[in-house]
């Protein structure tokens, strides 16, 4: 039994130590976060009237936000996107 033991033992801080560690979670915006920034940029847009825009967000060098609002097209009634420009 103690044979047992300390070969999981050994076995298990060998796994442990060649293991890959996971890389670090991708910084993300939380959801009252999101909602104060679509609220601040529809009352700028209503204020500047901007018709359409695409916006991107980058944390810690991570996209945490890409989104479109409003149009690019009026006439065509076509929507912004993320890669609207």
């Amino acid at each position: 039994m103690k044979a047992l033991v300390a070969f999981l033992v050994v076995a298990l801080s060998f796994f442990s130590a060649v293991a890959p560690v996971p890389p670090p979670a991708k910084p993300s915006l939380a959801r009252r976060e999101r909602m104060a920034i679509d609220s601040a940029v529809a009352q700028e847009m209503r204020q500047q009237h901007v018709v359409g825009l695409s916006l991107g967000i980058i944390k810690n060098g991570h996209v945490v936000l890409t989104k479109g609002y409003g149009r690019t097209n009026v006439e065509l009634g076509v929507l912004a996107s993320p890669r609207s420009v």
